[in-house]
């Protein structure tokens, strides 16, 4: 089927959903066995993706469930054009928002409504673990390895608005200081305190607005260094002429709120990601081969620049560095520090390679993320050793209240 639908993009007539110039053109995504399909709700478009579907079913023996199946429109759609397609497919029309994979799926503004699923999650939980009589170390467990897992995977590819994680947090505040939602047992100190290392200070949980930060880092770091159909769309539609990261968000812009999160996480790390040289394809003014960060930020403003000197291989000759240019467009010391510590590009067809700066390996992680981004306390020795392996939860916990009063 994926095959056939792929084809009718070639077809004259069949009309794709706008997607930007210079885009692959998706006419569909698919995952086991779901398919969502993308198309135009025009009569000859919605009867050849039919066609399709009837063939499919003839050749595999495979029946569609239509009653299962949805057609979504905006709501700014005509009626004539809904019947168009209900009748052309005989599916029926839906409403936005849904939910697919566990996230919801809509194109007007965020509400907290359309997180309402990913909130009762966690209060069902919470009310399965209500009357137990858990102690503070069963608490902490369930808090550290269930309700902080369950928002994960949505707050990897969406952006909740800040009052849903916000809500979130204080489910699990309540829960671990008086072992119920909407409990008011005491709070010894705030939830942002406990969020804090172990050493720091804090018992170890999480800043939810830490993790969905350091789960953008990720979107950020696939979209730098990946060439996916995902990464290419949202470069020609978000950035267009524009370098990546020379791109600002605007006030009052409608775009993606996704892109808009992207833009912040790539504030936090864009300078920890650095591109070692092979043959010089880097950006040469905001790309970070240097290991001093972007190039841009440093260089004389009052310098006119040249396109003839867009990536790094271009201030190079004959496999040397060309040492006047490099002194005329940038400041002594970077020219110096560039030709003492990086070798020239070599003529291959390798291209510049990135390097995760925050871990030997290279590698992006989530976890060097989180903790690059976080707040930071002074590690105390004092707090530090209250934590010996082997003793139980409730004396450490008793000492470390004790301290904190």
């Amino acid at each position: 089927m994926s095959r056939a639908l792929n084809a009718l993009v070639l077809k004259k007539g069949f009309k794709l959903f706008g997607i930007p110039r210079g885009s692959p053109k998706v006419n569909h995504l698919a995952f086991a066995d779901d398919m969502i399909i993308l198309c135009k709700a025009e009569i000859g478009t919605m009867q050849m993706v039919n066609g399709v579907l009837e063939r499919y079913e003839k050749m595999s023996g495979q029946k569609i469930n239509k009653e299962k199946s949805a057609i979504y429109l905006h709501d700014k759609v005509s009626q004539g054009d809904v019947v168009v397609a209900e009748v052309a497919t005989g599916i029926l029309r839906k409403e936005f928002p849904f939910t697919y994979l566990g996230c919801p799926i809509f194109y007007r503004r965020k509400q907290k409504a359309y997180y309402q699923q990913m909130i009762n999650r966690i209060s069902t939980k919470l009310q399965a673990w209500k009357g137990k009589l858990l102690s503070y170390a069963g608490r902490a467990i369930l808090i550290k390895h269930v309700l902080q897992s369950i928002p994960v995977h949505c707050l990897s590819v969406m952006n909740p608005p800040s009052n849903v994680i916000s809500t979130i947090q204080k489910m699990m505040t309540q829960f671990f200081w008086s072992s119920c939602m909407g409990g008011k047992g005491r709070h010894w100190t705030s939830w942002s305190k406990l969020c804090l290392p172990e050493a720091e200070g804090g018992l170890g949980f999480r800043m939810l607005h830490d993790v969905s930060m350091a789960l953008f880092c990720k979107l950020w770091w696939n979209f730098r260094t990946q060439s996916t159909i995902w990464s290419e769309f949202m470069l020609n539609k978000y950035c267009k002429k524009e370098n990546q990261n020379a791109v600002i968000w605007k006030v009052g812009y409608c775009g993606s709120q996704v892109w808009k999160k992207m833009l912040q996480a790539r504030d936090h790390i864009e300078h920890q990601i650095w591109w070692q040289t092979k043959n010089g394809s880097a950006h040469l003014w905001h790309d970070n081969w240097t290991g001093l960060g972007d190039l841009y930020s440093i260089s004389d403003k009052s310098y006119e620049w040249d396109d003839r000197y867009q990536q790094v291989k271009d201030i190079k000759r004959e496999g040397e560095w060309v040492e006047q240019l490099m002194e005329e467009i940038f400041p002594v010391e970077v020219a110096n520090f560039i030709k003492d510590n990086i070798r020239p590009p070599r003529d291959t067809e390798e291209n510049d390679k990135p390097a995760w700066m925050l871990e030997t390996s290279g590698k992006f992680s989530v976890k060097s993320a989180w903790s690059y981004i976080r707040h930071k306390e002074q590690p105390s020795q004092i707090i530090n050793d209250l934590w010996v392996q082997g003793m139980p939860f409730k004396m450490t916990f008793l000492m470390w209240r004790l301290l904190e009063i």
